[in-house]
């Protein structure tokens, strides 16, 4: 799929065009200037949409021959379920670059916003975000995760530096994390890859340890013995694929801003008293995870 990042009203949004969409529309146009109109359209270039077109048609025939899908067409719809399902692509997107995963803590100091407090993993020290990135002056109202893929040293820094960032929500960096850890005094807290401290409903990581253990079960017969995944809900399979989609899907993405609260006296202002930002969260209740344990 194509993929272009960009900022729309103070949200960190990833637009994918569907990979299909490329395919079947843009092998239809004949003159360069309509051409040229779907590239500017999509912010890529034509050679680079050949590129990702030949790419498609190996990969698909490639699948096809070790029985992964029914044919080798990358437009089959059996093998495009989920094409226009986004937070499931952002959630795999975490799953693909993980463990590069980054914490933003939120920081007030005498009642004015601060930038917000970068975390990596112990391992990678300090890190900073570009500011001149598109994620680079993003305000969170509440602890906010972010995924990346490269990080660079820059000649005025001090620290690594990442450019290239998607805001993520919390489930995700919990399903396609390594080992979690439940704390023995309080049973709400758990410690995930030894340094991410969670605090969440124990039915929710219960819930994501059995999830993970019954797709790495689909997956390792997928390896022994190929075949065209089943999505059919009656089924075994199908209802696993099914529940992880919903958890990975239906979790929103923090709220953000890329520019101060409101609220932040300013230089020569005196502190006015707006309202703060409040992040929207998806919550499943014990009950809902329950139905869906007893569904697996």
């Amino acid at each position: 799929m194509l993929v272009i990042t960009f900022q729309l009203n103070q949200m960190i949004i990833m637009l994918f065009c569907p990979a299909y969409y490329a395919f079947q529309n843009f092998r239809q146009l004949t003159s360069a200037a309509e051409r040229r109109r779907f590239c500017e359209e999509y912010f890529i270039r034509d050679n680079v949409v050949s590129e990702i077109i030949r790419l498609m048609g190996d990969y698909a025939r490639l699948l096809h021959e070790h029985k992964y899908i029914a044919t080798p067409s990358p437009t089959d719809p059996g093998a495009n379920i989920n094409m226009n399902n986004f937070p499931l692509f952002r959630a795999i997107l975490c799953g693909a670059l993980f463990p590069n995963i980054l914490k933003l803590v939120p920081q007030v100091m005498d009642g004015r916003v601060c930038r917000p407090k970068v975390r990596a993993r112990p391992s990678e020290g300090d890190i900073s975000i570009n500011p001149k990135s598109v994620n680079g002056n993003v305000w969170p109202a509440d602890p906010a995760w972010m995924v990346y893929f490269t990080k660079t040293r820059m000649d005025n820094s001090m620290c690594s530096t990442v450019l290239d960032t998607t805001i993520i929500p919390l489930r995700p960096v919990l399903f396609f994390s390594g080992s979690i850890q439940s704390n023995l005094i309080d049973s709400t807290v758990f410690t995930v890859d030894n340094w991410i401290k969670v605090q969440a409903n124990p039915v929710l990581f219960q819930l994501i340890r059995d999830l993970r253990v019954c797709l790495d079960d689909i997956l390792e017969s997928k390896f022994r013995c190929p075949s065209v995944t089943n999505w059919d809900p009656s089924s075994t399979e199908g209802r696993v694929l099914h529940t992880v989609v919903n958890l990975l899907a239906n979790e929103l993405v923090p709220t953000v801003q890329t520019q101060r609260h409101p609220w932040e006296p300013k230089i020569n202002e005196r502190p006015s008293s707006g309202d703060g930002m409040q992040s929207s969260q998806s919550k499943l209740t014990a009950l809902q995870l329950d139905n869906q344990k007893q569904g697996v």
